[in-house]
């Protein structure tokens, strides 16, 4: 039986330098997070024009420590000054805005800094939040509103941080799958206070597991750092150990192979976007099959996963039951 050409969008794209840089690392004397890290973060800062990078485990818990070191929901401290621990039962304070057309662990992010996602409908065409829906969900409550960059399509950033900015909101962007995409001259990553990318697959840069949260508030940056975990040199320290550390770093593997794709980020996008055209050019002859979105505003999608938008030929009917 003759095998069906599979072209992937979304497979890792490694290189030689790929392999040859985490080699570097294998023999060296440093396997987990240590000065590659701190090269990958500085990179990755300077390329969207970020003043810090943070380095984490995953986008979810960069998320979760994001939340926590901007204070939204019960944070860190009760009014005593003890640390809160991880179970506590505290009821929730505070409301978040988030999208239900996303990573569901967005939400329990949300949930377990202490604070309740409120749900904002988006729109139609882009699947990002709907700056009108965000508007009507903003109550005295609210803390923060996070905005996801769906599927390689901007969310609509100008007048989403002007909202943020009227209304005196934490502005939170969820970058991991637009990594590439632009919106009005700006990269994604740019405009929220903070933005979160999660480096797993399948997305453009892949470090195996690991994300990375980008700010340009240095308190925040400290913040994050301080709970993601402790440098070895502090690791006695009795003033350091009195707020225990999620231990959400990364290794210096990771790091090293995210560092030389970010390197080339250019070429990776540019082979993603031959798959992108493959899959237009095979689907745009099915009736009623809708081409892929680009917004007015937007000047560039890099998608995340080729989806098939279908039209309103296709009732409910036939989608349930044809095979």
């Amino acid at each position: 039986m003759k095998r069906q050409l599979d072209i992937s969008l979304s497979d890792p794209d490694i290189s030689v330098p790929d392999l040859d840089a985490v080699a570097v690392v294998l023999r060296s004397q440093r396997l987990s997070q240590g000065p590659v890290v701190e090269q990958v973060e500085q990179a990755f800062a300077a390329s969207l024009g970020r003043q810090h990078a943070v380095a984490v485990a995953s986008g979810t818990l960069g998320l979760l420590l994001t939340l926590q070191a901007c204070r939204i929901g019960h944070g860190h401290e009760t009014e005593t000054g003890t640390p809160l621990s991880r179970g506590s039962s505290l009821a929730p304070t505070g409301e978040v805005v988030v999208s239900p057309y996303s990573w569901y662990q967005i939400a329990n992010a949300v949930t377990i800094a202490g604070a309740t996602p409120v749900f904002a409908d988006i729109d139609y065409w882009s699947g990002t939040l709907s700056l009108d829906k965000v508007e009507a969900c903003i109550g005295p409550s609210t803390q923060a509103i996070i905005a996801c960059n769906v599927n390689g399509r901007p969310a609509d950033w100008g007048p989403l941080r002007e909202l943020a900015s009227q209304r005196g909101l934490l502005l939170i962007e969820d970058s991991t799958e637009a990594i590439g995409s632009r919106y009005q001259g700006r990269s994604v990553g740019s405009f929220g206070d903070c933005a979160i990318f999660d480096f797993s697959q399948p997305g453009v840069l892949v470090c195996g597991e690991g994300g990375m949260v980008v700010t340009d508030d240095a308190d925040i940056a400290t913040l994050l750092r301080s709970s993601r975990n402790r440098p070895v040199d502090e690791r006695f320290s009795v003033v350091a150990g009195a707020c225990v550390p999620w231990q959400a770093g990364v290794s210096d593997l990771a790091a090293a192979l995210g560092l030389t794709q970010l390197a080339r980020p250019k070429e990776i996008l540019a082979r993603r976007k031959i798959v992108e055209r493959y899959y237009y050019e095979q689907v745009k002859s099915f009736k009623g099959i809708k081409d892929p979105y680009v917004a007015p505003e937007v000047d560039d999608v890099h998608l995340y996963l080729y989806l098939v938008h279908l039209g309103t030929c296709f009732t409910r009917r036939p989608r349930r039951h044809r095979r």
